[in-house]
């Protein structure tokens, strides 16, 4: 799609990939934070994608797994300027966001 801003996620094996777009772009340097269920905390400072516009996540395993959401959110800034009521902006911030179910697979 041409949104703005987007983010998408797909499971690798043992790895989160996420990808960040703007306006159907991959865009590199975008700074992406993400909450696991039962997880209180984000990855407060943020992690930056890569020259290809993803980042790479470890999927949690054994007691570090636990069924829930994933939240992510990704910060897509677009350097324009411009005013709004009378204040004057160097760059436009955007959010995406993705939230999506994960389950512990069933015990053996």
């Amino acid at each position: 799609t041409k949104a703005p801003a987007e983010v998408s996620a797909r499971r690798n094996g043992e790895k989160l990939i996420i990808a960040v777009r703007q306006a159907g772009k991959l865009v590199p340097n975008s700074e992406v934070f993400v909450q696991w269920p039962g997880d209180e905390t984000t990855n407060a400072s943020g992690i930056k994608t890569n020259d290809k516009g993803e980042v790479e996540v470890s999927w949690p395993t054994g007691e570090a797994l636990k069924g829930g959401f994933i939240s992510i959110r990704a910060k897509v800034n677009e350097v324009k300027d411009g005013e709004l009521e009378g204040q004057k902006y160097p760059l436009i911030r955007r959010w995406a966001t993705l939230t999506f179910p994960v389950e512990v697979p069933a015990a053996k």
